[in-house]
Parts: structure tokens; sequence; C-alpha cells
């Protein structure tokens, strides 16, 4: 049996960072998240089926063997705003970037930061989606809200589509069976945060730099913030696993002088074992500012041709160990 795809309308996606794992959270309406490109499968897990001996052909059995549901979807790259002046919120995404191998901190007055988990505790989440259930007419319907608790899954950073974005992929948690809930909600999938994104342009970018140099970037995406993910279950051991993977940053940019008469032999100077720092500083709006640091090598540059007309250079920037953190700032 397939699993049960979730009609991409008329939902409201709910997200809540779990106290104790195996113990899903009760969901309000201040957990719906504004979301794009959901997809939420429910009952992906793995199946196994029995054909007995018969003259029919009709005696097969049919059951899961384990009883999960798989989650991917897309979030606008904005922060949480601030109260006036005196304290910035959370991002949206945070609660989603914890269960995606991130520690949070907000220790620090009107900073939201994340590093890499060191595998110790990372956090589980519980998802929800909400969906219309139509009744005795196509203008009468009920509401059921599938859910899946102790959620883990991967991250991305997506900076050149028009609107730079969160990539979540390959979330994947145990099944609750669907319950029928009040159909408010439905009309609550713009949290009261929510700001419009900025676009993948000049004006939104106040510092990309490479080794101290600024570069014109054409496209640059994140695949991966660090971990790939994989699931265990077997007997007394069924959750979602992460697993270390190597970041990289996929970046195109235009040739420029960068300090050299020779921008090739710039490019293949910096690509080698050394590595330099890389800066990028996204948005100007007080509590959705966003900085990321890393120290990178360039990894196989290689020319193209940009859509503009001009000449760039594409290449990976190789993240050195764990030195890549970000967040959201005041100023």
């Amino acid at each position: 049996m397939a699993g049960i795809k979730i009609n991409a309308k008329a939902k409201a996606m709910y997200g809540k960072v779990q106290a104790v794992f195996g113990t899903g959270e009760t969901l309000a309406t201040t957990d719906i998240v504004r979301t794009k490109a959901l997809e939420f499968d429910a009952l992906t897990g793995e199946r196994a089926s029995i054909e007995y001996d018969g003259s029919s052909g009709r005696d097969t059995v049919e059951r899961a063997t384990s009883q999960t549901n798989t989650v991917k979807w897309e979030m606008d790259l904005i922060g949480g705003g601030d109260d006036g002046g005196t304290a910035i919120f959370e991002p949206p995404c945070a609660p989603f970037l914890q269960a995606s191998g991130w520690d949070m901190d907000t220790s620090v007055a009107n900073e939201v930061t994340f590093s890499l988990s060191d595998r110790t505790a990372i956090d589980v989440v519980t998802l929800a989606v909400n969906q219309k259930v139509t009744t005795n007419s196509p203008t009468s319907f009920d509401v059921d809200q599938y859910k899946t608790i102790d959620a883990r899954g991967t991250a991305g950073m997506d900076f050149s589509s028009d609107f730079p974005k969160l990539m979540f992929n390959d979330f994947v948690g145990t099944y609750v069976e669907p319950a029928r809930v009040d159909a408010t909600a439905l009309g609550t999938t713009q949290p009261t945060s929510f700001v419009s994104p900025l676009p993948f342009s000049a004006a939104s970018f106040t510092t990309l730099t490479f080794n101290s140099q600024a570069l014109c970037a054409h496209s640059l995406v994140i695949p991966k913030l660090g971990w790939t993910q994989s699931r265990t279950d077997v007997v007394n051991c069924a959750e979602t696993n992460l697993m270390e993977e190597k970041m990289t940053i996929d970046i195109t940019f235009m040739m420029l002088d960068m300090d050299s008469s020779n921008i090739w032999a710039w490019a293949n100077d910096l690509a080698g074992l050394n590595y330099y720092d890389f800066a990028l500083v996204f948005d100007t709006r007080v509590g959705h500012i966003l900085k990321l640091d890393a120290v990178c090598r360039m990894v196989n540059p290689k020319l193209v041709a940009l859509s503009d007309g001009n000449q760039g250079i594409q290449c990976q920037l190789e993240v050195r160990s764990d030195e890549l953190t970000f967040g959201w700032y005041a100023a």
C-alpha cells in the first residue's frame, strides 16, 4: 500500500520542539509556520507482504513493518523580527534547524545564533498538517490533523533563487493516527511575525566575501547544512538519526579584478590546501539580518559563461570541519 500524500491546498503546518523523546507536543495556532512546496507523505515506512498458497490467488496479507511519515518543505529566509528595539525573536525556522542538528543560542542580547551540534542531544520536533475532509457536500467539510512525532531531517540554504530560502528535506518521524480538529486554524497560515522576504539582489546583501575579496555572486547554495539523515527501525530502537556530512557552498561568481592581474591565477592560488574566511550578511531589517561565517577552501574551480554574457568561475567552497556558524541579529 502506498503512502498517503497530503493535498497541497488548504492546509496549515505546525512545528514544535519536543520536550521528551517519544511524547508529541500539544500544538496551538502559535506553532503554525508559513511554508512553500510542502510535501507531507503519511505511512511511508517499510512494508512487507505474505502470499499464501490457494486457488483464488487473493490470500495476500500486507502489513507495515514501520510506520513513519516523511515531510519536506521550504521557508523564506527571514528572522523573527523584534519587539520594537529591545529584543529580537527566534526565527520561525528555529525548531526545524534544531531538529536538523544545529544548537540554538539566545544568551547574547539581540542575537539568535546557530552552531553545529556535537550529536549528544539533537532535538526532535512534532510536525503536523491540517487537511480538509469533505463530508456530505463540496461546501461541507471537517478537518483532520496528520501528526508526526520524533522527527529529524536535513536543512539547506539557497540564496540564489528569486527569493532566498531554507530547504528542509527528508524529515522522518513516527506516524500518529489522524485526529479530527477544529477548522479555524486553516485560516491562520500567516503568523503575526511574518514579513515579506527580500529578493536575491545587490540591495539585499551588505557583505559577501571570500578571503576578504568581494564576490559578484550569480548563485550561492548550501545543499546540506552538515548532516545526512538515516532511519533506524529495529526492536527497541526506532529513531531518525543524523550523521555528519562535509559541508560545501556551491557558488558561481563573475570574474573581476580581485586584486590580481590574472583572475585565474587568483582562483588557482586559493584552490588548494589553504583555508580562508567566508562571510555573508543578508537583509538589513532589525531581527532579520542574517550573518553567516565559515572557514573554507576553494575546490574544483572552472570557467563558465554567465547568463548576462560575462565570464565567471564556478566552484565549491569546502567548509573546514565544523567551522560554519550563522544567526539572526538586530544590527
